[in-house]
């Protein structure tokens, strides 16, 4: 008795076979004997799943050169507008724990609009600016806060 050999053939071969009948190139009997394939669901089976139905519901975007590079460029604008958004937020949470300490350590209530309380944070946002400018990297929030709140009851 003979035995079958099982063929196993590759994706690329699936797709172009079933390319070259989808674009009328071949019948399937004729790429049945071409390509001396087997069984009489198999092409039927690789244009089920290689096929033109195989494409359909995939979203296909033309853009011009021009409008994919603005595509990229906005991109990566929303990317950069996320991380700042990030940062603010974590300033916003550090400001808010400096407030606390102020006011915990030192029992000043900078939540208040008073002048003094105005003035602390004032100077906190200055000398945060320096260190920043000096060191290119960003300045350790408490030690800013106790340095302008010690200087502040000094003076």
């Amino acid at each position: 008795m003979k035995q079958k050999t099982a063929l196993c053939y590759s994706e690329v071969f699936k797709r172009k076979v079933v390319k070259e009948i989808e674009d009328g190139v071949l019948t399937i009997s004729q790429a049945r004997t071409i390509y001396n394939i087997g069984g009489s669901s198999t092409l039927k089976r690789w244009i089920n799943e290689y096929g033109i139905n195989d494409r359909i519901g995939r979203t296909v975007h033309v853009m011009s050169k021009t409008e994919e590079t603005e595509n990229i460029l906005l991109k990566r604008e929303v990317k950069m507008l996320k991380q700042a958004l990030d940062d603010a937020q974590v300033k916003a949470v550090v400001y808010e724990a400096l407030i606390d300490i102020a006011k915990d350590k030192y029992g000043i209530d900078l939540k208040k609009k008073s002048a003094l309380g105005q003035s602390i944070l004032q100077r906190i946002r200055e000398q945060e600016s320096e260190l920043e400018s000096e060191s290119k990297r960003p300045a350790k929030h408490s030690d800013v806060a106790e340095k302008a709140i010690t200087k502040r009851r000094k003076s």
